[in-house]
């Protein structure tokens, strides 16, 4: 990694966790989000042309593509294929969404033979749109070094922890897991983004003290990397399970 700004760049790494846990949509708006703050002073400073927004025209653009691509995978999944199982997964979540539909909470039961083939489309869906956004330039040519070393870091976490959810789809399809537990799951993790990115943002707003919100943010960011260490080791379980061996409690949250 490197070491300019380095304080900078591993909070950055953290906060790219909005990383499509619950959906692949969340990957854009975590690069485009962050790059957008990152740039915004340096675009300020250096005089580059800036939109209404006041951002810079080129990250307007990047914005656009992203918009667009988003809007691309929201049509591939509204395909009727994906019907028997759109009341069983979140195939998109966003941003803001509500809680976990209580219909998916409390289905205890595995997929069935029928049901296996769509998910199966759902992940080859999910696939392509990830494979659209690889393609997505999002680092602007006005980026410097730090900016684009943070960035070229983000994806690469978020393309590692794309491949947790994929290994939990699998286990869906292969009915290691029931659609409650991956929908709980899927949705702790997200809730979990939520609650760190909140800690960050308050860590920013209550104090001047610089000290003091590098303590701040640094005790989110053990508690959020602790969530993601302990859900790569859940996904690693389910993949070592047998199939239709594993309920959720009756009492279980």
């Amino acid at each position: 990694m490197p070491h300019k700004h380095p304080a900078l760049i591993r909070l950055g790494l953290l906060g790219a966790a909005v990383l499509a846990i619950a959906a692949c949509t969340h990957v854009a708006d975590v690069l485009t989000n962050t790059g957008t703050a990152l740039r915004r002073h340096s675009d300020a400073s250096s005089g580059a042309p800036s939109g209404s927004s006041g951002v810079s025209k080129e990250q307007e653009a990047i914005n656009d593509a992203v918009k667009a691509w988003k809007e691309d995978c929201k049509a591939s999944y509204a395909t009727p294929e994906l019907d028997p199982i759109r009341h069983k997964v979140e195939l998109m979540r966003e941003p803001g969404d509500d809680p976990l539909p209580f219909e998916i909470a409390t289905n205890n039961e595995f997929p069935t033979s029928d049901e296996r083939p769509v998910i199966a489309k759902w992940a080859a869906l999910r696939d392509e749109c990830i494979r659209r956004w690889d393609q997505l330039q999002l680092i602007p040519t006005s980026a410097n070094s730090a900016q684009t070393a943070m960035l070229k870091q983000l994806r690469v976490f978020i393309q590692q922890a794309i491949g947790d959810l994929t290994e939990l789809i699998i286990g869906l399809y292969q009915q290691k897991v029931t659609y409650a537990e991956f929908g709980r799951k899927s949705y702790e993790m997200g809730k979990a983004i939520g609650e760190f990115t909140l800690a960050i943002q308050q860590a920013g707003a209550s104090s001047n003290n610089a000290q003091q919100q590098l303590q701040d943010v640094g005790a989110a960011e053990q508690q959020f990397t602790d969530t993601l260490d302990a859900f790569s080791k859940y996904v690693r379980t389910v993949s070592a399970r047998k199939p239709k061996t594993v309920r959720l409690s009756t009492a279980g949250s």
